[in-house]
């Protein structure tokens, strides 16, 4: 190993690798639905709102959160529309956040921040 290496190692903890933004991300979302509760299904959606979709999915989640089902977890990754330009589907509902968010869909909730980032 070169001496740069060894003092990368050094520098990182005796050989321990840093984390990337994304396996840190993962392992908190995995720790939340670990301490959530422990469910025989867990069903992930994914929702892409970068289009004139946006209304539409904010009310599918809304729908989903309708629900509570004590043998299915339901996790929701919803991204929201950045540029708006006046089109018919987009919405400023919700706290009008314009990022990807992960949600822990219970009864009651609404597509709001703060949630899981």
């Amino acid at each position: 190993m070169s001496r740069r290496g060894r003092r990368r190692q050094k520098r990182n903890g005796e050989g321990e690798k840093r984390k990337s933004r994304g396996s840190a991300v993962a392992e908190a979302l995995e720790a939340r639905l670990l301490l959530a509760d422990v469910k025989p299904w867990t069903v992930m959606v994914y929702m892409d709102g970068d289009n004139n979709l946006e209304a539409a999915l904010l009310e599918d989640f809304r729908e989903m959160a309708l629900v509570d089902n004590p043998d299915v977890n339901i996790v929701v990754q919803l991204d929201r529309a950045v540029d708006r330009l006046n089109v018919p589907g987009y919405t400023a509902a919700h706290g009008d956040w314009k990022t990807t968010m992960r949600f822990l869909v219970k009864k009651g909730v609404q597509p709001e921040p703060p949630q899981w980032h």
